[in-house]
């Protein structure tokens, strides 16, 4: 497991939380309507795993989504340890509720919150939880 560019990524979600949602690998739809800060573009925890690793702007990344390697490879991640982390429906069942409540009452921040703690949950049991 790359643990560095999984802290990278938990690191960058919380500073800007706007930018990130679970639902899509890149987004340049907001929830709100509100314009997404920075380049205009969200991203999941394996887009943000693409294009940290690809020193890119999400904006950037998404154009070369195709281009660039799967963030399942970058974290160094088996096929199961990839739903568990890039799917909440795979996400431990509290931790998912509470993610989709927090992003679906565009409280962003709290969303991002949770998906810090469920990137730490998972490197503590290894990909495990």
């Amino acid at each position: 497991m790359n643990t560095e560019l999984l802290l990278k990524v938990k690191e960058q979600i919380l500073k800007e939380s706007r930018q990130f949602d679970m639902h899509s690998w890149f987004t340049t739809h907001s929830p709100t309507n509100e314009p997404i800060p920075n380049c205009g573009t969200a991203a999941c925890i394996g887009g943000w795993a693409i294009a940290l690793s690809a020193n890119l702007k999400l904006s950037e990344a998404d154009s070369k989504f195709q281009e660039l390697p799967r963030p399942r490879t970058l974290l160094e991640l088996n096929y199961d340890q990839g739903h568990r982390l890039f799917f909440t429906s795979d996400w431990p069942s509290k931790m998912a509720k509470d993610y989709e409540i927090a992003y679906d009452t565009s409280n962003f921040a709290i969303a991002a919150k949770i998906a810090a703690e469920r990137i730490d949950l998972f490197i503590a049991t290894k990909g495990e939880q």
